[in-house]
């Protein structure tokens, strides 16, 4: 008689496209148990297909209120508990070994599990640092998360920085590692139109500055009209990772500054790094307004620098600004005035060549979280 596969669950909310983090916490973990099945349990409301993932790998999308794209936080929370219930039922019913749990929306059934069969090991993604002073959680989620880190097997932190701040706000740290922002995979660019864009401004002779992600006023709207004005003429600034009608908002502010800025939609998480290496400059504000922003190191810092493409920060980001103090590959506003970015492109430019390849995870893979899942 042929023995039960052992089964892995993997809880979250990314759509995995775009988030090549959750991927390769996905893919390592996958290749850690070849001869086991690893369950994907997804609450979104995107109906996509999951490409690329091991040959182990189930994909499973949870959930019928999440497939309604609202923004009623009500029914948001009416859906996480919805697919606790669900997961919670399947992961009886399954009987994981391990249970590999990202973003704070999915925590619930996790932590039931937990409880009811403690030698399931735990893995949590702590993705970003919440805290209520900050007011960017609710109380009762924020003490779920809680209870999931103080009762997880092993920890995941994005940077030093977070992991000390769990550490001493949370409770102390035995099983953590940091794995950071760096640029998971090396996939190429297959973008048509975009990309045909793209390599016209260029042959005219224009330098493109890209944004990437949503526009907000913790990611620096006020800043980003302020370099839109300041760009010189043969610069562009393109924008992708937001939606049209973000877009079309900006662009009917812009003045007389229309031509200085171009969309360019989403673009999958797998081209992004081969994307980068066709730009020129990266821009990237988070507004320090919370522990979180103050010490986050986006990935498309990395994915900027990786390529070597000089940025533009925030001088209040202290991640951000540490970062460009060692590596001088860029310019922190408004502690400087634009005008140097343009006048010290050359400088920079150098010093962000010789990081070019420095900061990535080789086959959407990461060495440590295998070292662990090996071990158990």
């Amino acid at each position: 008689m042929l023995s039960r596969k052992r089964v892995h669950v993997v809880c979250t909310t990314s759509d995995l496209r775009y988030d090549g983090r959750v991927f390769s916490m996905i893919n390592t973990l996958a290749r850690s148990y070849p001869m086991d099945i690893v369950y994907i349990l997804e609450l979104t409301s995107s109906d996509y297909v999951v490409e690329n993932l091991y040959d182990n790998v189930k994909y499973k999308r949870i959930g019928w209120l999440s497939r309604i794209n609202t923004k009623s936080r009500l029914l948001r929370y009416i859906s996480c508990l919805e697919y606790a219930i669900v997961t919670l039922g399947y992961m009886l019913l399954k009987s994981p070994k391990s249970i590999q749990v990202h973003h704070e929306g999915v925590l619930l059934s996790t932590i039931l599990y937990k409880k009811l069969f403690p030698k399931t090991i735990l893995v949590y993604d702590d993705k970003e640092f919440y805290n209520p002073k900050d007011k960017n959680i609710a109380k009762p989620i924020f003490l779920l998360e809680k209870k999931v880190i103080q009762n997880c097997d092993l920890l995941i932190e994005t940077n030093c920085y977070r992991k000390r701040a769990v550490n001493s706000t949370v409770c102390p740290l035995s099983d953590v590692i940091v794995v950071d922002n760096y640029v998971f995979g090396k996939g190429k660019c297959y973008l048509g139109d975009l990309l045909e864009t793209i390599k016209d401004l260029k042959n005219r002779g224009q330098r493109i500055m890209l944004h990437q992600g949503d526009l907000s006023d913790i990611r620096g709207t006020k800043q980003i009209y302020e370099i839109i004005e300041s760009l010189q003429e043969n610069w562009i600034l393109l924008f992708i990772g937001l939606s049209r009608e973000s877009f079309d908002a900006l662009h009917s502010r812009a003045a007389g500054n229309k031509e200085k800025i171009l969309y360019g939609g989403y673009i999958p998480y797998q081209e992004l790094n081969s994307f980068w290496s066709y730009m020129d400059a990266g821009v990237l504000f988070y507004d320090a307004c919370s522990f979180n922003n103050k010490y986050c190191a986006p990935n498309r810092l990395y994915l900027a620098v990786n390529n070597g493409v000089p940025i533009i920060v925030n001088s209040d980001n202290y991640t951000l600004t540490r970062f460009l103090k060692e590596y001088r590959c860029g310019l922190s506003y408004p502690g400087s005035r634009l005008e140097c970015f343009y006048n010290s492109f050359a400088h920079f430019k150098q010093n962000a060549l010789s990081l070019k390849g420095r900061f990535v995870y080789d086959d959407y893979y990461i060495q440590d979280l295998a070292n662990f899942y090996v071990k158990k």
